[in-house]
């Protein structure tokens, strides 16, 4: 291990009990994870990360979006640098 960073210091519960942690590489070259339960995006050369909706399953699609879902809604937002 090179570097390491807490994201979510707060948390004390552990999370993702039953489901892995989903961890992405996008087009942009940003990790992409569901960390915490949040669709986190994480810049490695820096490790700043910022947390945008809660979700435990995230999928990169060809088209440069990710996709996730909240109940039965599905969302799509752009890769942060595509």
């Amino acid at each position: 291990m090179e570097r390491a960073k807490t994201i979510y210091p707060d948390r004390k519960e552990p999370s993702h009990q039953w489901r892995p942690i989903c961890l992405r590489w996008g087009p942009d070259g940003l990790l992409y994870t569901t960390l915490g339960y949040w669709l986190t995006v994480i810049d490695p050369k820096t490790l700043n990360s910022q947390a945008f909706d809660e979700t435990s399953l995230i999928a990169i699609g060809a088209d440069g979006h990710i996709y996730y879902a909240k109940g039965a809604r599905l969302f799509r937002m752009k890769c942060k640098g595509a």
